[in-house]
């Protein structure tokens, strides 16, 4: 990982246009023409028709420049990318841009006078003079003037509509568009001199990148914890570093019932991990550095919390952390900054000598794909668009529309469904709808694009593989520093990894990022419910009765609240358990199973609020119930200790635990004897 350097990325340069580009260098650009004007283009000096505005270069790439039009601030600017093989062919050079700036200036200038001028003639004419136009003489007086000179006042009242109507506000947004267009050309001689300075932020980066290593590596051994105390491994032990970044809420599943374990759980993590098998799981080798972040996904938090103090929180959910194994010791680095997915990347994953494909989002770099990857996946989406178009023309041959019309208007007598039913009773309705999950895969790959110097971002491409392999070694800095700087990994040869033989002598990489992909389809959890749902009977345990009644509860909790104007605009609860109403039970046998409408009802016993006020009035408990879909509900009974691994092995479904957990570890809870059914508490 050290060893590598970017002179893989070199490639040679383009073919470059006769004249040398520049920074601040103006030409004509072909293309539509900009309307600068209110109303037609003016004669400001363009070449030919096939040129359409007048651009300056604020960018010269390795085998491209970028061109910005003049620019008022609020209207924008006109831009492009030009290949240097193309420049001599789209752009011709104005070696006098400070003449056109000067004679596009005064042209519109020249256009404001002109149209405030028409303003104050339609104004004096029909006696309407404003103070900001005439001062000498009041409007009234003019007013009258004119209205006693008119043969025809109807005709006067009409010119007076017309003018309020058509002529003044076209006349306004004519003299609005001429002003921004004079304040374009104002700020054009400045366009040259800004993308100039912005130059200097690339500078004033790589300092700032030197001076955070620096204090990155002074200040590891600051950052460092011991989790666990044991013997050291030994000195010929390699350190070994998996590449695959792991979830503490997914490996641990703490709190799996409240939606997951947060930045406020690390010290019930770091126990967790402290256990021998968890530690032979996680970081199998003698010496093992393996980087784990909080949080995959963010965590669902009550609604009532302080906004700050939840984005706050979000924030430290995604901290990484760099977990260090010698031995039977247990070290936990903080790091102060974000890692990707992998510690390092695959292997040849950043070799140029292979060909990529680029994908774009408004001028950043959205996703690198090696060109036979690419391929691949192509052809694969583009058998699946075929097929399931197939599918799709062959169903609806099938089911033809006036059957599907005749049986729903049996159904629904005096009434005609609209297109939105008929789609929807369409299992191949996403073809109807354009929304095909594969024809959408299939676009977002035809969206990419080699990346080679025909490529107009081939330097942000560049720039994005500079800072992966910067991240990569950034890793590097660490184990040197820890090295050189800390006891965590003694006792160990001598190392330095930025050379190849001294990184192999201590390092060995361990690339468990790409083994995560398993072959056929991901366990199904709907599918496995169903499967134990359909053996449950009334001797059933059952869960998932708790959580469906505490959000119906939670609907009429809203309801009440929204009723109430004191409540207005606070909290309002997704799931509730009222005072006194414990509810049925997390695990519980139901009171009554409805087989045939496939329900299960649950009852108890709540706590009576109100005391009895006269003799006869009821006192004690009060029954309740609450009925369930089946669906909605897991049969606990059907489940078989050590199901759950089929999904926590599988990393396609360890990280959607959240769907799983509360359901498979609760019944593996109630199997080993840990966790009890209501009836039996």
């Amino acid at each position: 990982m050290s060893a590598q350097n970017l002179s893989v990325f070199h490639v040679e340069r383009t073919r470059r246009p006769v004249i040398e580009p520049a920074i601040g260098q103006w030409y004509w650009v072909k293309g539509d023409r900009e309307d600068y004007a209110c109303s037609s283009h003016p004669a400001i000096g363009f070449p030919g028709d096939e040129y359409g505005w007048f651009g300056c270069i604020v960018l010269v790439g390795s085998n491209m420049v970028e061109l910005h039009s003049p620019s008022s601030g609020r209207d924008g600017y006109s831009t492009t990318r030009v290949l240097f093989e193309d420049m001599d062919d789209q752009l011709l050079y104005e070696p006098d841009h400070q003449g056109v700036i000067a004679r596009s200036l005064s042209h519109y200038q020249e256009e404001v006078n002109r149209q405030i001028a028409e303003v104050k003639r339609i104004t004096s004419r029909l006696g309407v003079v404003g103070n900001a136009i005439e001062e000498h003489q009041p409007s009234d007086g003019a007013a009258l003037m004119v209205l006693s000179s008119e043969n025809d006042p109807d005709r006067y009242k009409n010119q007076l509509i017309k003018a309020r109507d058509e002529d003044l506000p076209t006349l306004f947004d004519d003299i609005k568009q001429s002003n921004a267009a004079v304040a374009k050309w104002m700020s054009a001689e400045t366009t040259g001199l800004l993308a100039e300075a912005s130059q200097l932020d690339g500078t004033i980066g790589r300092i700032e990148q030197r001076i955070f290593n620096v204090e990155l590596y002074a200040g590891l051994t600051e950052n460092v914890a011991l989790v666990r105390e044991g013997d050291t491994a030994g000195y010929a032990d390699k350190i070994h570093l998996m590449q695959r970044m792991m979830f503490m809420d997914e490996e641990c599943l703490l709190d799996y019932e409240a939606g997951g374990m947060d930045i406020e759980s690390i010290n019930q993590f770091d126990a967790w991990l402290s256990r021998e098998a968890n530690l032979d799981r996680c970081l199998p080798f003698p010496k093992t550095v393996v980087l784990f972040r909080v949080r995959r996904n963010i965590k669902g938090r009550t609604a009532d919390l302080n906004p700050f103090i939840k984005v706050a929180l979000e924030q430290e959910d995604k901290l990484t952390f760099m977990y260090i194994r010698n031995g039977g010791n247990l070290y936990r680095l903080n790091c102060a900054f974000e890692f990707g997915e992998k510690m390092f990347p695959d292997e040849g994953s950043l070799d140029l000598g292979e060909p990529m494909m680029a994908k774009m989002f408004c001028s950043s770099v959205d996703k690198l794909m090696p060109r036979r990857e690419w391929e691949d996946r192509l052809a694969e989406a583009k058998g699946k668009v075929l097929e399931e178009k197939r599918l799709s023309d062959q169903w609806i041959a099938e089911n033809p529309e006036e059957k599907w019309l005749e049986k729903w208007r049996r159904e629904h007598p005096g009434k005609e469904p609209g297109k939105g039913a008929w789609i929807r009773s369409n299992p191949y309705r996403s073809w109807l709808n354009g929304e095909q999950p594969t024809s959408r895969k299939l676009s977002e790959l035809e969206d990419y694009e080699p990346f080679d110097q025909g490529n107009l971002f081939y330097d942000e491409i560049m720039a994005r593989l500079r800072d992966e392999m910067g991240r990569f070694n950034r890793v590097a800095l660490i184990l040197q520093g820890l090295l050189d700087r800390s006891p965590v990994l003694h006792p160990h040869p001598k190392a330095r990894t930025w050379e190849a033989a001294g990184f192999e002598l201590a390092f060995e990489l361990i690339y468990d990022g790409s083994n995560v992909l398993y072959h056929g389809d991901a366990p199904d959890f709907e599918a496995y419910r169903q499967s134990v749902n359909a053996v449950a009977d009334e001797d059933s345990v059952f869960y998932g009765q708790q959580d469906y009644w505490e959000q119906l509860e939670a609907e009429k909790e809203c309801r009440r609240r929204d009723n109430d104007w004191r409540d207005e605009g606070k909290y309002r609860p997704v799931r509730w358990k009222p005072y006194g109403n414990p509810g049925p039970g997390r695990i519980a046998k139901p009171s009554k199973f409805l087989k045939k409408s496939q329900k299960v009802r649950f009852s108890w016993e709540r706590m009576r609020l109100k005391r009895p006020r006269w003799i006869g009035d009821p006192d004690g408990p009060i029954a309740t119930h609450v009925t369930v879909p089946l669906d909605e509900l897991f049969n606990v009974s059907g489940y078989q200790p050590g199901d759950y691994k089929r999904f926590f092995q599988d990393p396609r479904t360890r990280q959607e635990y959240l769907k799983w957990a509360p359901f498979l570890l609760s019944a593996e809870d109630y199997h080993s004897g840990v966790l009890k059914s209501d009836q039996e508490d």
